[in-house]
């Protein structure tokens, strides 16, 4: 008997648990299921007691599960919310792509983005397709941009004025407590990064330092391993150096460099 209340009361203190996300969730199911197998295998005291503490462990433990699918049926109901904003982004993206208007139109865009990664995730088996369909209008846009400024003064001096406000928006995005979501969220700002083009010749290494400093300072808070900060840096150094003017002196150079080392 003695033993079977101990039970109860471990099954308790896990109810009593404010559980926020999936992870912990899969943790503490394990532990009440546990829990359960040691119930099985405790043996039996007098019948009233037994009867009556049986009832008080199921009863816990089946509050344990009522406030899992409870938090369940609210993250699915989040999910699909996500998915019909993300929808929404969608067709607004689609509708912007083959607008010539592009001051105005290239504000419009990064707002969308911006406005992608405060919706929240959808489920995983929509979420890539979502964002795919995102991108490839984001792109078609900004690809056709490029082509129409390619080479021209006044576009890098617009693109040096967005990088600028991308770095601010950077330094004001607040890291939530999901990492992965997060993780997303820095990897889009180095998409967007990319996504704005050529800045003029003598802003490039400010720029770039700017921006390098305002991302290196959130994967700081969020933890990240060095290697993989790391790699992400070297991956963003690359792309600029095979971007910017002379950039297969540039990339040769940096060949040059590995190999010395």
């Amino acid at each position: 008997l003695e033993k079977k209340k101990a039970l109860v009361e471990e099954v308790r203190q896990v109810v009593a648990l404010e559980i926020t996300n999936h992870s912990t969730w899969i943790k503490k199911t394990d532990e009440v299921i546990a829990l359960q197998a040691k119930w099985k295998k405790v043996g039996y005291a007098s019948k009233k007691e037994n009867e009556e503490v049986w009832q008080e462990f199921r009863g816990i433990c089946d509050l344990f599960f009522e406030k899992k699918k409870s938090f369940y049926d609210l993250r699915k109901e989040g999910q699909q919310l996500a998915k019909q904003k993300k929808q929404a982004l969608i067709a607004k993206a689609n509708e912007l792509k083959e607008s010539t208007a592009w001051k105005d139109t290239t504000a419009a865009i990064i707002k969308l983005q911006e406005e992608w990664k405060q919706v929240g995730a959808a489920a995983q088996k929509d979420e890539q397709t979502l964002w795919s369909n995102f991108r490839a209008a984001c792109d078609h846009y900004f690809n056709t941009k490029k082509e129409h400024f390619s080479g021209q003064d006044e576009e890098q001096k617009e693109n040096l004025r967005m990088k600028k406000d991308l770095i601010s928006q950077i330094e004001a995005f607040e890291l939530t407590e999901n990492q992965h979501e997060d993780m997303t969220a820095l990897k889009q700002f180095s998409s967007s990064w990319k996504d704005i083009g050529f800045v003029p010749k003598k802003n490039l290494d400010e720029i770039w330092a700017e921006y390098k400093k305002a991302l290196d300072a959130k994967y700081d808070s969020l933890k990240s391993t060095q290697s993989a900060k790391s790699i992400e840096a070297y991956k963003s150094r690359i792309e600029s150096l095979s971007s910017g003017d002379n950039s297969e002196r540039s990339v040769k150079k940096e060949q040059f460099i590995l190999r010395d080392k």
